[in-house]
């Protein structure tokens, strides 16, 4: 009997999370697909503050840390989320740019710093304290254990900017820049090279015109001249 591809591929039960995916294959895919989709559209985030709004809305839940702070104005000391508050749009681009910059392997993926930033087990302090000037804060429990039994190392957290995080980090080759439009993306497949078909066709398109501006034309004009040549002399 012919064994299932999950069991072929071992490597593929580290990617589990709680909470715990469907056990239908087809839903555990539709689930990671939201997750790249998520990452894809947190990373091609512009720089403005319309961009960063039309984030929050579009994706609520990826915020990259849950933070919560005293307003020390108020003397009831109330406790306040902070997630996509106007005045937190600097500490998303920090967020951002650590993502983009561990995406094009600029800083060592065993660089604790960072990776520990995007997994929520560290805070940007003096970032935190530059949005929200005498605000205390703290970062939503995350945490790993490994799971004898199932032979995996689990990722617990309440985010799923994290949760993404994490699936990412199992399968590191899927973070890519299409050379064409300068995308961030999630590739299908390892050998993808460009975003989507159209980049890839118009990247196919100036290949071709830059190897006929630099070989082509020639080599017809060589054609051409050689049968202008009167017969019977020796080329």
């Amino acid at each position: 009997m012919r064994r299932r591809k999950s069991q072929q591929n071992p490597r593929v039960s580290h990617l589990a999370f709680y909470p715990s995916l469907s056990s239908s294959q087809a839903a555990e895919e539709k689930q990671k697909n939201w997750y790249w989709k998520g990452l894809e559209r947190f990373i091609n985030t512009g720089e403005s503050l319309a961009d960063y709004s039309g984030l929050s809305k579009a994706w609520p839940t990826f915020w990259p840390t849950t933070i919560e702070g005293q307003d020390p104005n108020t003397a009831e000391k109330m406790q306040i989320v902070l997630n996509w508050h106007a005045n937190a749009h600097p500490l998303f681009l920090f967020y951002r740019n650590v993502l983009r910059s561990v995406w094009i392997r600029t800083l060592a993926s065993t660089n604790g710093t960072f990776i520990n930033l995007l997994f929520g087990l560290n805070l940007p302090l003096e970032q935190i304290e530059s949005c929200f000037p005498g605000y205390s804060a703290k970062g939503a429990p995350t945490s790993f254990y490994p799971e004898w039994g199932a032979g995996v190392i689990r990722f617990v957290s309440n985010s799923d900017f994290q949760r993404a995080i994490w699936l990412l980090f199992c399968e590191r080759w899927r973070a890519k820049i299409c050379p064409a439009c300068s995308l961030y993306f999630i590739a299908e497949k390892s050998a993808q090279t460009y975003c989507s078909l159209s980049c890839g066709n118009r990247a196919h398109q100036s290949n071709s015109l830059r190897w006929w501006r630099e070989k082509g034309a020639k080599r017809r004009t060589d054609r051409k001249q050689a049968r202008r040549l009167p017969k019977g002399i020796d080329d």
